[in-house]
């Protein structure tokens, strides 16, 4: 059946050569666009830029945080063989194929395709043919979207690559090490009946996604397929069915395609997971030709079209006219729900479509009475509309500021009086305001077409909290592809898994969720080994590092309390019988770090003596794992209810005695002390004060129980510089 199958898409390829070129159906090569991928290539926590071009070359652009720019390593860090490509760029993969620590990368083309190995300094080695990356039988394919995952749970992320034009998918599993040293991979579609797709699916893939849709913990594969040969007549091409292959947890694949109602005949091109409903449940969307779809998982291995129910259809249901191309579902506004971005773009195909065809934003309105979550079309006020031909995106913080941007690449191919001119890369900046600005010149993408304006904003979402969350694996699968992260945030729990999807394009590979107004939150994650790490109490707002190896403290609580002047007491208690852990405490924009400590029996203790009651204190409380790493657990503020306030010395000038006046809010004890003129400190008084008014006393001695000389001296409340009162000692 195989040879059969195989003879007749060699026909259909040959045959394809001739539609490629007729602007009646398929496209070419170049006309299909190039991705992009967020990347951490050098290993210091930006994230960095790698994208392709429709001409072949791949781009890679370092980002330094502190100078917020980024600086082309083009030439230096990737091999010759990735420049001056005389073919298409399509797509990228990233993920640590070697397991050395670093991240490599795959890239698609219209030809070879190219396996490229981080050698931890800055610089990539072409290790393509070397690691056995070699086409099919039939020479090298028109190859698309690229997914990595680890399918058969050894430990070693393989590749699963999606190939066009009538060509068979493959699947590289990963072998690990030869004697040499060089990881090698070895196709195994056929074996495992991913290269042809069967009944009406279709061998024109485009984007490919992987998640977890049946939560059994393997990793499911997803194929989005554009075309499905010739239509009778003659008239261009058939849609052809997407596949959903379940994972049977044993290296092997069902497809599940036709009986998950996940087939979805649509030319479709990129294709995304996302549980936009927070049911706990991966659904699906994807961008097709004409009219995109939503699949809503349903949670018993079946999917239903959503697609019109929740207002994603513009128009008229079935005069859509829009190309989809890259994708994501992604919270835009950090308010808990996710949104859906998609890349619209223009090909040569009379088919009805709009020319210059506008990049759309859906809103994610929420659940109204009808009982299904509503979108709504934000796309012009949002100011990301952009009509240039798009086809990758990528999605990413990489400015830090807990607000998720994201990169458009435009094809640039074509042109003509009904085709407005735009800029081949976009960077949208999110402002937190409800829009984006493009800025991609001035962050160095083009050096063609100024900045975008920034639009008007219209609502602030810059107090919703967020958590971003970078996984590593331990001893293999160091990137942790496949693990599943869970984040209950108030009463609603949010998933993600790790992995690949959209159209040739990668995200992010720090997990971003959006929060709302929550303040703390519990995480789980499942790694693809079975291991599981649990956090709970976790401070918002953050970048949080979770090693496979490494089991985190499980906070119980945290509490702060006043206990004394200038005194609070922490106390925290956690589930495990013992702990590292370090206390700091923020003050007016300063980082105080306090104590480092080991605790033992389920509860740890620590009393600031130093809290500066004039001000708001917030304590901030961290475990400190075996490889020294450390993740902030909580963190609390305390306010005093009634500073505590020196009054003046009476009498004053003195000799032998003077009373100084202290009041206080709550019962407790601190020192006074007292400073000459030149800053010597001369004595400290202990001072056991009750709630209201006090008197402390001084003699007018030091610590050595002699008088001081007479002169000019100072006091204050121990730790408190910004009170001192003077006071005179007259011969």
């Amino acid at each position: 059946m195989l040879s059969t199958r195989r003879g007749f898409a060699l026909a259909l390829f040959a045959v394809s050569l001739f539609l490629i070129a007729s602007p009646a159906t398929a496209q070419t090569p170049t006309e299909m666009g190039s991705g992009a991928a967020w990347i951490d290539c050098d290993h210091d926590g930006d994230l960095d830029l790698l994208y392709l071009t429709p001409f072949g070359d791949a781009i890679l652009l370092e980002y330094d945080h502190e100078s917020d720019d980024f600086n082309d390593v083009t030439l230096t860090g990737l091999p010759d063989a990735t420049r001056n490509i005389d073919a298409a760029g399509m797509g990228i993969a990233c993920a640590d194929f070697d397991n050395d620590g670093w991240v490599d990368v795959f890239l698609s083309m219209e030809g070879p395709n190219h396996l490229l190995l981080n050698n931890g300094d800055g610089t990539f080695r072409a290790s393509t043919r070397a690691s056995g990356i070699r086409a099919d039988g039939d020479g090298e394919a028109l190859s698309a979207s690229v997914a990595v995952l680890d399918y058969d749970g050894d430990g070693w992320v393989d590749i699963f690559l999606g190939n066009y034009a009538g060509r068979a998918n493959q699947m590289f599993r990963n072998l690990g090490p030869n004697n040499a040293g060089v990881v090698q991979f070895e196709d195994v579609a056929p074996a495992l009946g991913l290269d042809w797709a069967e009944g009406n699916g279709s061998d024109w893939a485009l984007g490919v996604a992987v998640a977890d849709y049946d939560n059994d913990g393997d990793i499911d594969l997803y194929v989005a397929n554009d075309y499905n040969g010739l239509a009778e007549g003659g008239g261009g091409l058939n849609p052809g069915d997407n596949m959903l292959y379940r994972n049977n947890g044993d290296g092997t694949f069902t497809d599940v395609s036709v009986a998950s109602g996940a087939n979805d005949p649509g030319w479709a091109m990129g294709v995304d997971f996302g549980d936009y409903n927070a049911d706990g449940h991966l659904d699906i969307f994807l961008s097709n030709f004409f009219e995109d779809a939503l699949l809503k998982n349903n949670g018993d291995g079946t999917f239903t079209n959503v697609t019109e129910a929740t207002g994603l259809i513009k128009g008229t249901p079935g005069e859509w006219h829009y190309n989809g191309w890259g994708t994501a579902f992604f919270d835009f506004d950090n308010d808990g729900d996710l949104d859906i971005h998609v890349a619209n773009g223009y090909i040569l195909n009379d088919q009805g479509q709009v020319v210059n065809e506008p990049n759309q934003l859906w809103e994610n309105q929420g659940i109204p009475g009808s009982g299904e979550v509503q979108f709504k079309d934000i796309s012009e006020k949002a100011g990301i509309d952009d009509v240039g031909d798009a086809r990758g995106a990528s999605y990413g913080d990489f400015n830090q500021d807990g607000l998720l941007d994201f990169m458009v690449v435009n094809n640039g191919y074509l042109s003509g009086e009904d085709i407005i001119p735009a800029p081949a890369r976009l960077l949208y900046i999110n402002a937190g305001d409800g829009t984006f600005q493009d800025r991609g010149q001035s962050y160095g993408l083009r050096t063609e077409f100024s900045d975008g304006e920034k639009p008007a904003g219209y609502r602030d979402y810059t107090d919703n909290h967020w958590i971003q969350i970078h996984l590593e694996g331990f001893e293999t699968n160091l990137s942790a592809i496949g693990a599943r992260v869970e984040v209950t945030a108030g009463d609603r729990v949010l998933i993600q898994d790790k992995g690949a999807s959209s159209y040739c394009s990668q995200d992010s590979p720090f997990l971003h969720f959006g929060l709302g107004d929550v303040t703390s939150v519990d995480i789980k994650v499942t790694y693809p080994s079975g291991r599981v790490a649990e956090l709970t109490g976790v401070a918002v707002d953050q970048m949080l590092t979770i090693n496979e190896s490494i089991t985190p403290v499980r906070l119980l609580s945290f509490d702060a309390r006043v206990s004394g002047v200038d005194q609070v007491d922490l106390e925290w208690r956690y589930a495990e019988d013992s702990g590292l852990f370090e206390i700091s405490k923020r003050v007016l924009g300063e980082t105080i770090e306090l104590e480092t400590m080991l605790s033992s029996g389920g509860v740890g203790r620590y009393t600031d003596q130093a809290a500066y009651s004039s001000t708001p204190v917030t304590y901030e409380l961290f475990s400190i794992e075996r490889d020294g790493s450390k993740i902030r657990l909580a963190e609390r503020e305390v306010r005093f209810t009634t500073p505590t306030v020196l009054g003046a010395n009476f009498p004053n000038p003195f000799r032998d005695q003077t009373q100084i006046p202290m009041s206080s809010a709550v019962a407790g004890s601190g020192n006074l002390e007292i400073f000459d003129i030149s800053g010597r400190l001369v004595q400290s008084l202990r001072a056991d004060l009750v709630a209201g008014q006090n008197l402390i006393s001084w003699d007018g001695t030091n610590f050595a129980g002699e008088p001081v000389p007479a002169g000019v001296y100072f006091y204050r409340i121990a730790g408190k510089s910004d009170a001192a009162r003077k006071l005179i000692r007259r011969p």
